[in-house]
């Protein structure tokens, strides 16, 4: 499944409702979807859930871009998001 996809399904159940501006490639940065504090430590936990990351690397996440945010995932997940559905469900 696309990691924007993934990653935009998160941010909208972190803001607990439509974000501002949805992520639209990898080159995104956090900054620029104005992402503040609060809303980059749910969305880290909620993409930890997704990708079964466990808690102690969660602190890495480096919250920055996209691009970086799915490199550290890729090396450090334990699943694949395998559906929408999935994503949902392990987000809910």
């Amino acid at each position: 499944m696309d990691f924007v996809k993934i990653f935009n399904i998160a941010l909208t159940e972190a803001k607990y409702k439509e974000p501002e501006a949805l992520a639209t490639s990898l080159d995104d940065t956090i900054k620029e979807l104005n992402i503040d504090s609060l809303d980059c430590v749910l969305l880290s936990s909620l993409l930890a859930d997704v990708f079964g990351i466990s808690e102690e690397k969660i602190d890495g996440m480096p919250m920055t871009s996209l691009i970086d945010l799915e490199t550290y995932i890729n090396k450090h997940k334990t699943k694949d998001a395998e559906s929408e559905e999935a994503v949902l469900a392990a987000v809910a």
